[in-house]
């Protein structure tokens, strides 16, 4: 009897030995959230007895990609949507969508799963960020793209950088002690953000042949004569420039800022994710950008996975200078340089492009951030709630 129990024991300590444990690091369970993407951060622990030393950094950066780990929203209607997590070294990073009220969120890995609740209610506010597709007379909403049989749709890749860019917000309110404040935006019966397409009375040669901030100053007067509202701050996409490939330039374009109006092209627009669930497909595609087809603003990086984050960043910026912040004088600040960065929030590694052949692993000190002082600001914002 004694011996059967000692046995018992010692395979209770050999399991425990080889277990895994998922731990999160950035939200509880039970946590109340009033945006609809959150980001759940945290560790994969792994003990494995039986592993040999690594001999080679071939095979250590193998074990470093080894291990996954996948989310999933019992609560939302089927089909249920599969969230991969970006993962590295053990930690990993999972956004998940919500449906209102309480969502059960299941994560598994190989060897263990854990299961959180998060409650999501969407919050009702009075000041709004508001999401405009502005054409030139013609109507054309097209975006310059590289992929065969691209779907065109540039509002679900205007629906997830909305909601991605609110995680942010949230993400980086909590943590610097103010909980998950952020801004908000209408959405559709569907949940998606609402984009409001409207064209300008102008043709896309005429705007072709106007600077940064006379397009800025187009895009603003435009929406104060037929759309003004006193409770949105407007981030503004435009559809009509044009990309000289023999020149490297861009025509029409603009990335502009200023109190109540930001404007920034669609030049990089099908590099970005459609659904959330591709979030991590998109800020890791290591495919070339063709400069014969594509205006590059990668950052120098030359990939899509880099464009897609300079030119997501990008309208966050500008984004924030609408909502009267101004240039900060961190580096990593999404209101400095920091905005090339923007995929850092969302994952655990640079991917391979042109400045480096190997995935790049960074600590949390090196992703891209709000600054202390804008936190501050935000805290007191009428537009962060």
């Amino acid at each position: 009897m004694w011996v059967t129990g000692l046995a018992l024991l010692l395979i209770l300590i050999s399991e425990c030995a080889g277990a895994q444990q998922i731990k999160l690091s950035n939200i509880r369970d039970n946590t109340t959230v009033s945006y609809p993407v959150v980001l759940i951060k945290g560790t994969l622990d792994v003990t494995d007895p039986d592993l040999p030393p690594s001999v080679s950094w071939v095979e250590q950066n193998r074990r470093n990609h080894t291990h996954s780990i996948e989310a999933i929203n019992l609560t939302s209607p089927s089909p249920r949507q599969i969230y991969k997590a970006a993962m590295y070294q053990h930690n990993f990073k999972v956004l998940v969508e919500l449906v209102p009220g309480k969502n059960q969120i299941q994560l598994d890995s190989s060897k263990v799963r854990k299961t959180l609740v998060l409650n999501y209610k969407p919050m009702q506010a009075k000041f709004r960020v508001r999401f405009i597709y502005m054409t030139d007379k013609s109507g054309a909403t097209q975006y310059p793209t590289q992929e065969p049989n691209d779907p065109q749709d540039y509002k679900n890749k205007i629906d997830v950088l909305a909601k991605l860019m609110q995680c942010f917000v949230a993400e980086e309110m909590n943590e610097g002690g103010f909980g998950r404040k952020t801004f908000h935006f209408d959405v559709e019966a569907n949940g998606k953000a609402r984009v409001i397409t409207t064209k300008l009375p102008y043709s896309r040669e005429m705007l072709s042949g106007k600077g940064i901030f006379d397009i800025w100053r187009i895009v603003h007067h435009d929406i104060s004569e037929h759309m003004r509202d006193e409770h949105m701050i407007d981030l503004v996409i435009t559809s009509f420039a044009t990309y000289d490939p023999k020149r490297k330039k861009a025509f029409g374009y603009t990335a502009a800022g200023a109190p109540g109006t930001a404007a920034v092209t669609n030049l990089g627009m099908f590099s970005w994710p459609s659904t959330v669930t591709q979030v991590p497909i998109a800020f890791s595609d290591t495919e070339w950008i063709d400069e014969n087809l594509i205006f590059n603003q990668s950052g120098y990086r030359d990939t899509h996975w880099a464009l897609a984050s300079t030119t997501m960043g990008a309208a966050f910026h500008e984004l924030g200078h609408a909502l009267f912040f101004v240039h900060d004088s961190d580096d990593l600040c999404i209101m400095s340089t920091g905005y090339s960065l923007f995929h850092r929030q969302f994952m655990v590694e640079d991917s391979p492009s042109k400045i480096s052949i190997f995935p790049e692993f960074y600590a949390h000190k090196q992703e891209a951030l709000i600054s202390p002082l804008m936190l501050h600001q935000m805290n007191q914002h009428a537009w962060i709630k």
